[in-house]
């Protein structure tokens, strides 16, 4: 769950356990990048709490809540190792592979990987720079995946084909 406290620090409570992980961030905290795909909204509630609009820096209570939603609902609780992780195994298992890709990394569930997943596919043409490398990685693996795939499909029909062996061997070795 997501608040903001009278202090105006953001509270983001993450987990399922009794012992849930709490982070507080103060807004000046908000680091946010690329691999986050933040809504535009998003980034301008931040802005106006974090710089206010010339008269007060606090929000009204519709814009909080309009605030928690849109928090809630980001990615912005994947952290860049996450990230890295995530691209990693997509390389080396394939986008479509979310049970490899979660036990990958280990943090997040299935639920949030395919989540993740779907909306980085959707927006993963705004990614520049290096964050457009890291996609074509992921592609390269894939393509990498599926002419492993083919190579083993060709090499069984090869073996298929063969007979065996041995016994000509035998007669070879043994005459």
């Amino acid at each position: 769950s997501v608040h903001i406290s009278e202090k105006g620090e953001i509270v983001v409570k993450r987990g399922t356990r009794k012992d849930k992980i709490v982070d507080i961030y103060k807004p000046y905290q908000f680091l946010l990048y690329p691999f986050h795909f933040v809504e535009p909204r998003l980034k301008e509630l931040i802005e106006l709490e974090t710089f206010g609009n010339g008269t007060n820096c606090a929000l009204n209570d519709n814009e909080t809540q309009e605030l928690n939603n849109l928090f809630e609902n980001s990615l912005y609780h994947w952290t860049e190792c996450e990230y890295n992780q995530f691209i990693t195994a997509s390389a080396k298992y394939g986008r479509d592979a979310i049970g490899e890709i979660s036990r990958a990394i280990k943090t997040k569930t299935e639920r949030e990987v395919e989540h993740y997943r779907n909306i980085f596919w959707q927006k993963h043409e705004s990614l520049t720079g290096t964050e457009w490398d890291k996609v074509k990685i992921i592609i390269t693996g894939e393509e990498l995946i599926k002419q492993s795939k083919q190579l083993q499909q060709n090499f069984s029909t090869i073996f298929k084909q063969l007979s065996d062996p041995w016994p000509s061997f035998e007669k070879c070795l043994y005459s």
